[in-house]
Parts: structure tokens; C-alpha cells; sequence
């Protein structure tokens, strides 16, 4: 009895051994992927990069309370994860650094990590998806074989990145922005444009006609109440983190952010103006500091102003990926409290910057570039954080 006792105590303790390292697996893996995710920062709470040895795979970023969470997700059979796209395309169409037909002859093949029915042949050092015919799985030893075990349907399982607006019954010129926790607000699309949701953003109904003297505010901001929100009459959404609002500003220390969703994808075309009313703060190190900018994850942004308390900078980048630059100095001669206000408009292929009486422009060609990323204030991907203050 005593050796059977022995005997079992040992069995139990493999057991528990067993659940350890296989918990001790999850945690590294999920350490892993918040890893990846930890240098994202979010549009509406979502966000999506490559996983990190799989192309048929991706890893979706969301935050939950102070922390970031990821998830991995499948793309089917056959497919690739296409960062610039965020969607999942045809593996031919896709570059993946981890691709293992990279290394391997034409011909090769190995079995899908998600799909028993399909497997992947390697051609010209690019994974191409197959399928065994129905009744079969996928070995690597023998290939195509009979099989009674595998269930899976052969095919794209994959269901794209789910839309997160929403359109308004009887108003296409409004749609549903989805927010965390649930909620919702209802925003505004740009004049002339109505609300797609087979594309997800607004579009316009017909070719545009933009005069400049007619454009509108499509977003405003005074910093009057302590709640931050739009003043143009769009109740345009507002996300705001650490920014101190008082005495008619938003202060940003550094860590601070302002980010409006509503921007993330738009049509801007050619016609553009930002006004900005700004203060300088502290600058530890010599670089700019974003003060507007519209990229993130990774995305080059095609809007940024910006600032080094000596210089003020303006960018636009065009749908041909040609950037255009302005600077000027910073008006001399202001009080420590006094806010600086600069103009930045695109009208007629011409770009210009206006702030203390002097104005600088360039030639423009084109319409500046979607983004895909909403536009941000007082933050900016490989930019200084902004440290100062906003009065508009």
C-alpha cells in the first residue's frame, strides 16, 4: 500500500509539473504579445500589427484599464496579414520577412498551423495555399491523405476588420463612431460627402467642387470648460489624456495627448487650413515637438506641425508619397504668457504657414494623403511630446 501511495503521489507530481510549464507557455506567449503591442499607440482602442513569426497571422491590440491587451487572430487559408493595408490579402500580394518559403526550394511543402485540410506549397520563395480534397488532411510526411479526424472547412475563415462606424437612419451625412466601454456618438462627415459603410468612412457623393472661401470648421477647440470638447457644431469626438485644462488652455507636460478619431481615414484633398494659438514649454532636448500630427503604429503621418521653441515646422505629405516642407521662426518679441498664433493652409497647390506677421509657402501638388490614423495633439511617433500650452 505504501508503494502504491509512493507511486501515485509521484504521478500527481508530474501532473502538477506538467500545468506549470504548460502555464508558464501561456504567460511567456501572452508576455510576448503585449510586448508587441506595447509600442502601438491606438486610434478609437484598436489597434493591429504583424505577428512576429507567423505571416498567416496578426495580433489585434486593444486597452484594458491602464494596460494594453493583445489577441492573436487567424487570416485562413491562403492568406497573408498585410500591415499597410490592415487587412488580410492573397499571400502572393503580401512581403513577409518570415515567410518559410523564404529559404526553401519550389515545390516544398508544409502543413496550415489552424486548418488540418489545407497546407501551404512554397513557389518562387512565396507560401501559396492549397486544400486536400473533402474526406482528407494534410501530412507532411505523405501529403493528401483519407482521413475520418478532420473536420475543418478548407477556405478563408477569415472575417475582415470589423467597421467601427455605424451609419445614422435617414442621414448619410452622419455616422456612428463606436467607442470604448460601449458607447457611442454620433459625428458628422465632411461637407459634401456622405457616410459609406462599404469603405467605412465618408466619401463624396460626386466629384468635388471645394472653394476655398466656402470651406468650414470641421472641428474647434477653446478650452473654455474643463470637459474638452468640439465647438464647431459637428460634436466631433473628443479623446483627451493628462492635458490640464484651465484659464481658457489645455496644458501637455510631456506625457499629455489629444486625439480625434474623426479624422482617421479621411478625404482631405487639396483644400486644407489649421489654426493653431500655442505656448512653448520646457525643451530638455534639442528636436521638435508635435504639436498636430496624423500618424501612429508605424503609419507615416501627412499632416504635422510642429515646434523646437525656435522654429516652427509644417509637413504635407501627398497621395504620391512626396512630402513638402515649411519653416519659420518663432515670433520674437512675446511675453512668456502669451500664446502664439499660426495659420497652415493648402489652397491651389500652394502651402503656406502665417504667424507674427511673416509668412513662408512652397508649391503643393496633388491632395494630401489618407491616414489611417486619427489626428493627434501634443503627440507624435519619433517626435518630442509636446510641452505647452493651447489656447485654440
Amino acid at each position: 500500500m505504501e508503494i502504491k501511495s509512493i507511486v501515485r503521489g509521484l504521478v500527481w507530481l508530474v501532473y502538477v509539473f506538467i500545468a506549470i510549464v504548460h502555464a508558464d507557455d501561456e504567460n511567456q506567449d501572452t508576455h510576448a504579445i503585449q510586448a508587441i503591442c506595447a509600442g502601438c499607440r491606438f486610434d478609437g482602442g484598436i489597434g493591429y500589427t504583424n505577428h512576429r513569426m507567423d505571416c498567416n497571422k496578426y495580433v489585434m491590440c486593444y486597452k484594458s484599464g491602464k494596460a494594453i491587451r493583445g489577441v492573436e487572430r487567424d487570416c485562413g487559408v491562403g492568406k497573408f496579414w498585410d500591415q499597410a493595408l490592415l487587412t488580410c490579402r492573397e499571400s502572393k500580394d503580401v512581403v513577409c520577412s518570415t515567410d518559410i518559403c523564404k529559404n526553401k526550394p519550389s515545390g516544398y511543402t508544409y502543413g496550415h498551423a489552424e486548418n488540418c485540410q489545407a497546407y501551404w506549397e512554397c513557389s518562387n520563395g512565396v507560401s501559396i495555399g492549397h486544400c486536400c480534397p473533402d474526406g482528407h488532411d494534410f501530412s507532411d510526411t505523405v501529403g493528401c491523405k483519407w482521413s475520418t479526424t478532420c473536420n475543418d472547412t478548407c477556405g478563408t475563415k477569415h472575417v475582415d476588420i470589423e467597421c467601427d462606424k455605424e451609419p445614422v437612419p435617414d442621414d448619410d451625412r452622419k455616422f456612428r463612431q463606436r467607442l470604448s466601454g460601449g458607447r457611442h456618438a454620433v459625428m458628422s462627415c465632411a461637407a459634401g460627402t456622405v457616410f459609406r459603410l462599404s469603405t467605412c468612412d465618408c466619401r463624396f457623393a460626386v466629384t468635388p467642387q471645394v472653394s476655398h472661401a466656402n470651406c468650414k470648421k470641421e472641428v474647434e477647440m477653446r478650452f473654455i470648460d474643463e470637459k474638452l470638447k468640439d465647438n464647431s457644431g459637428n460634436n466631433v469626438y473628443i479623446y483627451q489624456d493628462n492635458v490640464t485644462i484651465s484659464d481658457g488652455q489645455g496644458c501637455f507636460h510631456g506625457n499629455s495627448v489629444i486625439v480625434i478619431s474623426r479624422f482617421s481615414n479621411a478625404y482631405i484633398g487639396n483644400e486644407l487650413e489649421i489654426v493653431v494659438k500655442f505656448r512653448p514649454g520646457y525643451f530638455a532636448n534639442k528636436g521638435l515637438q508635435a504639436i498636430v500630427y496624423n500618424g501612429d503604429c508605424g503609419f507615416t503621418p501627412s499632416i504635422i506641425v510642429a515646434t523646437d521653441g525656435s522654429d516652427i515646422v509644417f509637413k504635407l505629405r501627398n497621395e504620391q508619397n512626396l512630402t513638402q516642407t515649411l519653416a519659420q521662426p518663432v515670433p520674437k518679441g512675446k511675453r512668456p504668457t502669451e500664446a502664439i498664433e499660426a495659420v497652415f493652409t493648402l489652397h491651389r497647390h500652394q502651402m503656406r504657414m502665417s504667424s507674427g506677421g511673416s509668412t513662408v509657402s512652397t508649391v503643393f501638388f496633388g491632395n494630401v494623403a489618407r491616414s489611417k490614423c486619427g489626428l493627434k495633439l501634443g503627440w507624435g511617433e519619433e517626435y518630442q511630446s509636446f510641452t505647452g500650452c493651447l489656447s485654440y
